[in-house]
């Protein structure tokens, strides 16, 4: 239950891609069979089990951008997806500079992007190391009035979902 003043950030790494499909760039490979399956998954799974983001930034990659359209499509969300060039080929800091730049109304924010990038915003915001496998979603509530005076070790990692879940 949020509280007013407390924001939500979810993590949301792409889906497996596809190494073997036709590309130029690596911006342009496209999801796997199995990566489409689990980004509706998980847009499903978030759908049921919590509150859907009211804003979504998302890598420029194509992989990123299937990943949230499949998603959002499975879970009926109608959240404006906005691409941040800044989410492909950077580090953790600079994931959280984007962050900082959401508007103060969006209380949770949703970023689809990379690895290490994601695993690294994890550790900045949360002060732990966690293992982000393809398909992960993570949310983390921050006790902040506003996303641009968000700093390290202002998150709580609340969960982490992987796409797979194995059995015992």
């Amino acid at each position: 239950m949020h509280r007013d003043g407390m924001k939500t950030l979810y993590v949301f790494r792409h889906g497996k891609s596809d190494w073997d499909a036709a590309y130029t760039h690596d911006s342009e490979r496209p999801l796997a069979k199995r990566g489409k399956a689990a980004s509706a998954r998980q847009g499903r799974w978030l759908s049921e089990a919590d509150v859907p983001p009211d804003l979504i930034y998302c890598s420029p990659s194509r992989r990123t951008r299937e990943t949230i359209e499949r998603a959002s499509r499975a879970a009926g969300w109608n959240a404006p997806v906005e691409t941040r060039e800044q989410l492909y080929e950077t580090d953790g800091a600079r994931y959280l500079q984007i962050v900082r730049s959401a508007p103060a109304e969006a209380r949770r924010l949703m970023l689809v992007g990379h690895e290490p990038m994601c695993s690294e915003l994890i550790a900045r915001l949360t002060g732990g190391v966690v293992r982000f496998p393809t398909a992960a979603l993570a949310r983390i509530d921050i006790d902040r009035e506003a996303w641009a005076v968000v700093g390290a070790s202002d998150g709580v990692l609340v969960w982490l979902m992987p796409a797979r879940i194995k059995p015992a």
